[in-house]
C-alpha cells in the first residue's frame, strides 16, 4: 500500500492560516459610554447614524457594511447608493429596522433613538467625541470592529504626520505673531465652544489661540465686553454661520475687532468643522494656512524642500502620448498632485487659460489643495505655475499648465469613437463651491480653475476646428450640469449653474487627417461633446435633503431660520415632523415638482399657480387627517421662490395641525 507523508510542519500551518484567515476571533468593544458589546465577528448590515463614523468606516475600506447613513453624512463619496435614514437628530426608526442591521452606531445626544433601537434587540454602539485624542480611539475601536486594524493605524499616522507639518511650521512663528482665534457659533447671540471642547483642539492645533471660555457645557455665549477684550485676529466657522455673522459683524462693537476690520473670516464644510474624524489633520492643514496665509508659503517657512514624491501610470491610449501619470509632489509642505501628459513630438494647444501655444511637450492639470489655496496670493499665479512645474519636474516653456482644486484621484478619462475618429476628454470637476450661471453672476476674484476639461483626438485639428471646439466643449459642460440640476453657488434658490467662475480648457491639435469641423453638426463635434462629462460624485437621484441643502435649504431653516443642522436646540416637534414627512416618497415628490416649477416660474414660463397650490391643499389635508381651509405663512418660507414657499407652508401646516391633535 503507497503511503502519503505528511507536509512538514511548515506548510501545515500556511494552510491553517489560509483557511481560517478569514475568521475573526470574537472580541468585545467598549464603546464611548463605556458598554461593552460582543462581536464574534465583524458586522455585515450597519446603519451608522453618526456622520464622523460613517466618514471613518469609509476611509478604512469598510464601507460594503453600510447599509444606511443620514443626510448629512455628505463627505465620504462611497455614501452614495446607501439608504438614507432620515437627519442625524431624528432618524427614522422604521427605515432603520427595515434594513435588519446588525449593528447601529449612535451617539450620546441620539439617547431616545438608541433607547428604540434596543427594545427591538437592535445592537447599538455609542461613539462620541470629546477630545481630539478620543477621536483617533474611535477610528482604533471602528478599525477592530470591522477587522481593519492596520488601515485604522494608517490613517491615524496619516493624520499624526498631517498635524506634525503645522506644528514644524508654527514652530517657526515667534509666539508674539501667534493669532487669537474665535470659532463662531450660535444664532441668536455669538457663542463660542467652551473651555473642554474638542475643537478648541483643532484651533491649538492649527497654531491659534482659542477663546475657550470657562463654562457648563460644550458652547458658550460670548458678551460684547468679552469679545472685544479678546479681539480676534481671525474667526471661521461652517456654511451656516455667516448668516449670524453678516447679522452681528454690522453692529457697532461688533464690528471693531482686527478680525472684522481686516476681513479675515472664513468658512470651512460643516463636515470638517464640526467633526474630528479621518480628515481632521486635512482640516488642521487648511485651517493653519488661512490663519498664517503671509508666513506659510514664505522660503523661511518651509520644513521640507519641495519634491516629487511618488508617481503612477494613468491609462490614455492615443498615439501621440508618450507617457500619462498621475505624480504626487511636495510644495510648500503640503501634498499636491498633478495630472501629467508627455507627447511623442510637441504640439499645438489652445488654451482657455494661457491661449494659442506651439512646440508643447506637456500639458498637465494640478491639483491645488485647500491648504495651498493661499500661495498664489503668496507667489503670484506666474510663480506659483514654475513653482509647481519646477515640482514635477517639467520645463515651463514646453508645458502647458492648468489648475483646480478638484482632487486629481478624482480624474475621468472618456472616449468616444466612430469609425475611426476618435475623441478623448480628461476632465476633473467640481462644483460644490463657486458653480454661477453666467449672465446673472457677478465676477470678483480669481481663484484657480475648478472644472478643468482636456481634450485630444486622433486626427489633426485645424485653428478653427480647435476653436469652435471650445464652443462645443462649453456646451457639453453646460448641458451636463443642467441634467444634474447643479445650482449656482450664487443664486441656488432661482438659478442652474452653467459652469463655474474658473474653468479651463485645453484643446490638443493632434497628428492624423485633418479636421475643420468640430461644430454640432460634425461627427467629431458630437464625438467631443460625448465625451465631456462631470466626475464630482453627483447623481440625478441624489436625495431630496441634497438637493435641498444645494439650495441653501435645511429642514432647521425652514422651521428655525438656522441653516446648521448640528444643534440639537433646534429639534422639535415641528422640525421632526418635517424630516419625516421628507423620508416619505410621495412628499419628497411633491417637493422635487416644486423644485422644478421653481425653476420655471422664475424664468417666466409658468402664470398661474393655483392647481399647484391645490396639490399642496390635498398633501396637508392627508397629514393632518382633516380638511385644511387655508395655509399658514411661516417666516422661514417668505425667502423661498413662489413655488416652494406655497409647498412648504401647506406641509408644515398640515403638520401643525397633526401637531395640536395629538
Amino acid at each position: 500500500m503507497r503511503k502519503t507523508a505528511c507536509p512538514p510542519l511548515p506548510l501545515m500551518l500556511m494552510l491553517f492560516l489560509l483557511l481560517f484567515s478569514t475568521k475573526v476571533a470574537a472580541s468585545d468593544i467598549t464603546d464611548t459610554r463605556g458598554r461593552t458589546i460582543h462581536f464574534d465577528a465583524p458586522p455585515t448590515r450597519v446603519v451608522s447614524i453618526v456622520p464622523s463614523a460613517t466618514e471613518i468606516i469609509c476611509t478604512l475600506e469598510a464601507a460594503d457594511a453600510l447599509t444606511g447613513v443620514t443626510f448629512h453624512s455628505t463627505l465620504p463619496v462611497e455614501k452614495n447608493g446607501k439608504t438614507v435614514v432620515g437627519g442625524f437628530l431624528s432618524p427614522d426608526i422604521a427605515t432603520i429596522l427595515g434594513l435588519d442591521p446588525d449593528l447601529v452606531f449612535v451617539s450620546k445626544i441620539q439617547e431616545e433613538t438608541a433607547r428604540a433601537l434596543r427594545a427591538h434587540g437592535i445592537k447599538t454602539l455609542f461613539i462620541d467625541t470629546l477630545s481630539f485624542e478620543q477621536s483617533l480611539d474611535n477610528i482604533r475601536m471602528i478599525g477592530a470592529i470591522f477587522n481593519r486594524n492596520t488601515q485604522a493605524e494608517e490613517t491615524i499616522a496619516t493624520i499624526r504626520g498631517q498635524l506634525e507639518t503645522v506644528r514644524q511650521k508654527v514652530a517657526k512663528i515667534p509666539m508674539d505673531k501667534r493669532k487669537r482665534v474665535f470659532r463662531l457659533m450660535g444664532r441668536e447671540s455669538v457663542m463660542t465652544p467652551a473651555k473642554g471642547a474638542f475643537l478648541n483642539d483643532l484651533v491649538r492645533l492649527a497654531g491659534g489661540i482659542p477663546m475657550a471660555p470657562d463654562a457648563g457645557g460644550m458652547v458658550a455665549d460670548v458678551t460684547l465686553d468679552q469679545w472685544q477684550a479678546f479681539n480676534p485676529q481671525v474667526i471661521f466657522g461652517c456654511g451656516g454661520d455667516k448668516k449670524a455673522a453678516d447679522h452681528f459683524f454690522k453692529r457697532p462693537g461688533w464690528n471693531s475687532v482686527d478680525a472684522v476690520k481686516n476681513r479675515k473670516i472664513y468658512y470651512f464644510p460643516c463636515e470638517l468643522t464640526c467633526r474630528a474624524a479621518c480628515h481632521t489633520g486635512y482640516f488642521v492643514q487648511w485651517l493653519a494656512s488661512f490663519i498664517y496665509s503671509d508666513q506659510f508659503f514664505t522660503p523661511d517657512n518651509q520644513v521640507s524642500r519641495d519634491a516629487l514624491l511618488a508617481t503612477e501610470p494613468v491609462g490614455i491610449d492615443l498615439g501621440i502620448i508618450k507617457k500619462s501619470q498621475r505624480v504626487k509632489v511636495s510644495i510648500a509642505d503640503f501634498t499636491h498632485k498633478t495630472l501629467v501628459i508627455d507627447f511623442n513630438r510637441p504640439q499645438t494647444v489652445l488654451s482657455t487659460l494661457e491661449g494659442l501655444k506651439h512646440n508643447i511637450s506637456t500639458i498637465a492639470n494640478h491639483y491645488l489643495p485647500p491648504p495651498s489655496w493661499s500661495m498664489p496670493h503668496t507667489d503670484g499665479m506666474a510663480g506659483t505655475k514654475n513653482r509647481i512645474l519646477s515640482a514635477v519636474e517639467r520645463d515651463p516653456a514646453s508645458t502647458s499648465l492648468l489648475m483646480t482644486g478638484a482632487d486629481m484621484d478624482q480624474v475621468t478619462v472618456t472616449e468616444k469613437s466612430f469609425k475611426k475618429m476618435r475623441a478623448i476628454a480628461v476632465i476633473t470637476a467640481g462644483v460644490c463651491s463657486n458653480a454661477q450661471r453666467m449672465s446673472r453672476a457677478v465676477g470678483g476674484y480669481y481663484e484657480p480653475g475648478t472644472i478643468n476639461i482636456m481634450v485630444m483626438t486622433n486626427m489633426q485639428l485645424s485653428g478653427r476646428a480647435m476653436a469652435r471646439a471650445m464652443i462645443t466643449v462649453t456646451e457639453a459642460k453646460t448641458a451636463a450640469l443642467s441634467d444634474l440640476d447643479i445650482r449656482s453657488s450664487y443664486q441656488s434658490l432661482k438659478f442652474q449653474a452653467t459652469g463655474t467662475g474658473t474653468d479651463n480648457i485645453i484643446m490638443v491639435q493632434g497628428e492624423g487627417c485633418p479636421i475643420d469641423n468640430t461644430g454640432g453638426h460634425s461627427k467629431m463635434g458630437e464625438l467631443i461633446a460625448k465625451a465631456v462629462f462631470l466626475q464630482n460624485g453627483l447623481k440625478s437621484d441624489r436625495s431630496i435633503f441634497q438637493r435641498l441643502k444645494e439650495r441653501g435649504i435645511t429642514v432647521n431653516s425652514l422651521v428655525h431660520d438656522t441653516g446648521c443642522q448640528c444643534s440639537p436646540a433646534a429639534m422639535d416637534q415641528m422640525a421632526t415632523g418635517l424630516e419625516a414627512l421628507l423620508m416619505d416618497p410621495e412628499y419628497a415628490g411633491l417637493v422635487e415638482t416644486a423644485l422644478a416649477v421653481s425653476d420655471a416660474d422664475n424664468k417666466g414660463l409658468i402664470h398661474d399657480l393655483s392647481l399647484f397650490s391645490a396639490l399642496g391643499r390635498t398633501a396637508a389635508q392627508t397629514i393632518a387627517g382633516k380638511p385644511v381651509p387655508a395655509a399658514q405663512g411661516f417666516d422661514t418660507t417668505k425667502p423661498l421662490p413662489k413655488p416652494l414657499e406655497i409647498t412648504f407652508n401647506w406641509l408644515m401646516t398640515g403638520l401643525k395641525i397633526q401637531t395640536h391633535k395629538e
